[in-house]
Parts: structure tokens; sequence; C-alpha cells
């Protein structure tokens, strides 16, 4: 039997847990959090979640990362969408 998985804790009933760390992708506009695993770069993370790189910028903190980027385990980043006009 599997318990929900809770930041990074995955528990077997009767087995010790196992940590297993993952990245938090938080999709503000789609009101959507994603935990992923890492470590990965932000292209490859933007592709599992479905996301096209040319329409969105991604931080960490204050921070603009690079679609090369290497996000590493227990990292929180957001994904903004971006909208232009005239």
């Amino acid at each position: 039997m599997v318990l929900p998985a809770f930041r990074g804790l995955n528990c077997f009933v009767g087995t010790p847990c196992i940590m297993l760390w993952m990245i938090t992708v938080r999709l503000p506009q789609k009101r959507k959090e994603l935990e992923l695993p890492g470590p990965r770069r932000v292209m490859d993370l933007l592709a599992e979640a479905g996301v096209r790189p040319t329409t969105v910028i991604v931080t960490q903190g204050k921070h603009l990362l690079t679609k090369d980027h290497r996000v590493e385990d227990g990292a929180t980043i957001d994904v903004i969408s971006v909208v232009s006009g005239g």
C-alpha cells in the first residue's frame, strides 16, 4: 500500500520512508502546481509540463532562469506566461 506523497516523501506501510526530492513547478496562470523529479534543465521541465518555452519566462525566487539552466532537487520555480500586444 502506498501512502500519498508529501513534498518528496513516498512511504510504504511497514517500510521506512524513502526521500524522493522533487522540483516544484508552479504555473499560476493555469492555477496548477506540478512535482517533477530532478535535477533537470528548465527546457526539460517545461516540455514535461506541456509548456512552449517561447511563451513563458521562468523564475526561481527573484532570479530569471534561462532554458538551459539546471534546476536542482528541492527547488521551486515559477512559470509565467508572457503576453505582448499593441
